[in-house]
């Protein structure tokens, strides 16, 4: 049996707190994490998963 050692959860980038984009034109947010086990990020809007994801990027075609 192998000894797997865990790696605190580091974000080095946030996704930004208020974003305005036009109707219609294509949004991308970020969150970078390192750690191990290596992150998942679940993105939310309304308490509502919009996504889960393992690179960490959110992204919607055309915003509304």
């Amino acid at each position: 049996m192998r000894n797997v050692i865990a790696e605190k959860l580091l974000i080095t980038q946030q996704p930004v707190s208020e974003l305005t984009v036009d109707k219609g034109d294509m949004l991308v947010v970020t969150c970078e994490a390192s750690g191990f086990p290596y992150p998942v990020y679940a993105w939310f809007r309304d308490d509502n998963k919009l996504s889960l994801r393992h690179d960490g990027r959110l992204v919607i075609d055309k915003a509304r």
